[in-house]
């Protein structure tokens, strides 16, 4: 809102029985809500010695006409909304006389508009704190030399600082233009439910050594468990996928994949890399764990294949691996990841620990899941196992992290 004031005319003071001219300050630009006059007469916010009382404050002299939250010496200044003179006080700070140093206005808080500049030269805006949309910056002071705050950068950014005024002299600054806040959110909600996805594979029965009955499934008969995720975002739009994959498998020989890590595997309780890209997935006795991905919601092109549980090229074998993998692979908007498991046999190979064959299966491994954002459910419990007859043959399990995406360059 602009407010403006205009000083009152010439008024007459009679002192010791003796006339005088009228005693008229400089013409300054007004400050808001802030006047001046000569000859004493009532100030919209204050009041002079001598003079009419005013609302506010006063004023040495009996001469001065303070604005509205502050006042002027000898009614030759005129202080702005926010600030005041001697012998008056206003919202922003103090200054000396009508005509002195303007006080500086506080800040607002988080959100908030910044506070109102003094009103006497030099007085300086607060600055405003970006709140959720943007926060405006201080207002200058209202005489000579008044800086105006900075607004900083909300949700959608924020105003600058208003420039001072008035005082006979120079404007204040323009504050400066508040910094854009920052929008849009992340990109990891594209994959939907495959952030936090957790496969389980329980044992169907007690074990016999480090081998178990697969679940839904006849003994010696094939079981594929194959999961769809759709890939959000703008359609044709590829995207950077980061995820970090988790969990205890058996390992298998996949022909023609690269693998991430080459040589013989080794066994680390804390998990290590099995991740191989591309090939195809023969027919053996040992399961698959596959991702796929796919340029359409349903059909579509192949466009990525990578295993899970790659062995080295050596026998396969009655042992079990943990997984800690971290890995980047591309996906297109519109499309889908798919999850795919295969058992020939309906049996895999039980959680135990290092080594390779045992009659018992007594040192299963637990990985931790603590840092997984969204968290695994609270429903599950390492070592994975079943309860009752099984509940010492420990399944198989992955969880996955979906750590970052972003549009592909």
């Amino acid at each position: 809102m602009r407010t403006s004031l205009f000083a009152s005319g010439s008024a007459l003071f009679i002192l010791t029985m003796a006339s005088c001219a009228p005693d008229s300050g400089t013409a300054p630009t007004p400050g808001t809500a802030g006047s001046s006059s000569t000859a004493g007469a009532t100030g919209s916010g204050g009041s002079a010695t001598g003079g009419t009382t005013g609302s506010g404050g006063d004023a040495t002299g009996g001469t001065g006409n303070p604005g509205s939250g502050g006042d002027a010496t000898g009614g030759t200044g005129n202080p702005g909304s926010g600030g005041s003179s001697t012998g008056g006080s206003g919202t922003g700070g103090s200054g000396t006389g009508g005509s002195g140093t303007g006080g500086s206005g506080t800040g607002g808080s988080a959100g908030a508009s910044g506070g109102r500049g003094g009103s006497s030269n030099g007085g300086t805006g607060g600055s405003g704190t970006g709140g959720s949309a943007g926060a405006s910056g201080g207002r200058g002071g209202s005489s000579n030399g008044g800086t105006g705050g900075s607004g900083a950068g909300g949700t959608a950014g924020a105003s600058g600082g208003r420039g001072g005024s008035s005082g006979g002299g120079t404007g204040g600054t323009g504050g400066a233009s508040g910094t854009a806040g920052t929008g849009g959110g992340s990109l990891l909600g594209i994959v939907g439910a495959f952030d936090g996805f957790l496969f389980t594979a329980p044992c169907g029965d007690g074990g016999t050594g480090y081998d178990c009955l697969n679940t839904g499934c006849t003994n010696g008969s094939p079981k594929t468990v194959m999961m769809d995720f759709a890939i959000g975002g703008t359609p044709g739009t590829n995207y950077d996928v980061t995820v970090n994959i988790k969990g205890v498998v058996e390992a298998k020989n996949y022909s023609g994949c690269t693998r991430t890590v080459t040589g013989a595997l080794v066994f680390n309780a804390n998990g290590g890399d099995l991740w191989c890209s591309g090939g195809t997935v023969p027919d053996s006795t040992y399961n698959s764990y596959e991702i796929n991905v796919f340029s359409a919601a349903t059909g579509g092109t192949a466009i990525g294949n990578y295993r899970l549980n790659a062995r080295d090229g050596t026998s396969e074998a009655h042992q079990s691996w943990p997984l800690n993998e971290t890995k980047t692979f591309r996906v297109v908007g519109g499309g889908r990841i798919q999850w795919r498991v295969y058992d020939s046999n309906c049996r895999q190979i039980m959680n135990c620990g290092p080594g390779t064959g045992s009659s018992t299966c007594a040192a299963p491994v637990t990985l931790s899941l603590a840092s997984a954002m969204p968290p695994a459910p609270t429903s599950f419990m390492q070592p994975f196992r079943g309860t009752g007859t099984t509940a010492n043959a420990y399944g198989q399990w992955v969880f996955i992290d979906v750590t970052n995406v972003v549009a592909a360059p």
